[in-house]
């Protein structure tokens, strides 16, 4: 969004907050993770605790990701 209109338009995500904690509290899963080799067990984590799961994964909130869609 700040790529295209140069501010956030959406939302305005904290790129430090812990969402996966607000998932542990309510009871379930959540893991926060910042190594992307450690994307893949972290998800199969999730899967095999049996509970709602948040796998938090941190993201450098400066690089734009791809899209696969057309806006215009």
């Amino acid at each position: 969004m700040e790529m295209l209109y140069g501010w956030s338009i959406a939302a305005e995500l904290n790129p430090a907050a812990r969402y996966d904690q607000l998932v542990v509290a309510l009871g379930g899963h959540g893991e926060y993770v910042t190594d992307p080799a450690a994307v893949g067990p972290a998800i199969d984590r999730a899967f095999a605790s049996g509970l709602p799961a948040l796998v938090n994964i941190a993201c450098d909130p400066a690089v734009a990701y791809p899209r696969s869609t057309n806006l215009a």
